[in-house]
């Protein structure tokens, strides 16, 4: 008789690394999502990735298998756009894909396009005009966005140079694929940081500003379990809010990574089969 899974009432999966990678399911993704909803639990699907809408997230597991409405989606979207409510935000220089944009854009602020730059100086060249500097928007937030050109690090540097609030939808610096890592929001939100010295205001998990969606969402039931892959954004987001944390090793983190964790997961599994499998 299954015991530990079956005592939570709300269950918070991540995405990347525990249900899918890249464009496969993983092993036991839609048997686990299944036993937790007979089990009377409500199911959510929590994740940092902000590029995607909800209602877009939710065709992707469907399409792999995992039942899934817009309204179990939860994205770091959601909770940057929270704070750029919460902050009064009008103008926005948004660096970060369709659900990104459409997030805050629902909040009633308006999307401003990067500032136009002349290509840097090279050998012998002559020195471009200056360039018209637009009027600075109240924030830059920025997500993971494939799309991202020096250009538009630069623009969104300069324009928190000049003032604007620094908003990062997530700090996960790798995003794994069916290509193995590559850079997520925060290798972008780094390369920002670095050069205009400021650290940017972090929204999705572990922070404070996810939490506050989910338990919205949820309207504060529980118990809750987090089920995740990364250690410094999943585990660390059960630990920091108060829930139980599941670590599935399919993802980015490895066995030998747990020893001097901030916070330790409940249970570690190899991958969600032996989750379900837990008495």
């Amino acid at each position: 008789m299954r015991v530990w899974l079956d005592q939570f009432r709300v269950v918070l999966f991540d995405l990347d690394g525990v249900l899918y990678v890249g464009g496969a399911a993983l092993p036991g993704a839609a048997e686990t999502v299944a036993a937790c909803r007979a089990a009377g639990a409500a199911v959510f699907f929590v994740t940092n990735n902000s590029y995607l809408p909800a209602a877009a997230v939710a065709v992707r597991l469907q399409a792999l298998g995992v039942p899934a409405a817009a309204d179990e989606v939860i994205t770091s979207a959601e909770a940057a756009a929270s704070r750029v409510v919460a902050y009064r935000v009008r103008r926005v220089l948004v660096l970060g894909g369709p659900g990104l944009k459409g997030a805050i854009e629902a909040t009633g602020a308006q999307l401003v396009a990067p500032e136009p730059l002349a290509p840097p100086l090279g050998p012998g060249s002559a020195a471009p005009p200056a360039p018209v500097p637009r009027s600075v928007p109240d924030a830059v937030v920025l997500g993971l966005d494939p799309s991202a050109t020096y250009y538009s690090l630069a623009a969104a540097g300069r324009a928190v140079l000049r003032g604007a609030r620094f908003l990062l939808t997530n700090g996960d610096v790798t995003l794994p694929t069916g290509q193995g890592l590559l850079p997520g929001a925060g290798a972008l939100g780094a390369a920002v940081a670095a050069m205009t010295g400021v650290s940017p205001e972090v929204c999705g998990k572990p922070e404070a500003a996810m939490a506050e969606v989910v338990r919205a969402r949820t309207k504060g039931a529980g118990p809750v379990l987090v089920v995740g892959d990364r250690l410094d954004t999943d585990i660390a987001f059960a630990g920091r809010h108060g829930w139980a944390a599941a670590l599935v090793l399919s993802g980015v983190t490895a066995a030998a990574d747990l020893p001097g964790a901030p916070y330790a997961p409940h249970v570690v599994v190899a991958d969600l089969p032996a989750l379900l499998a837990l008495p």
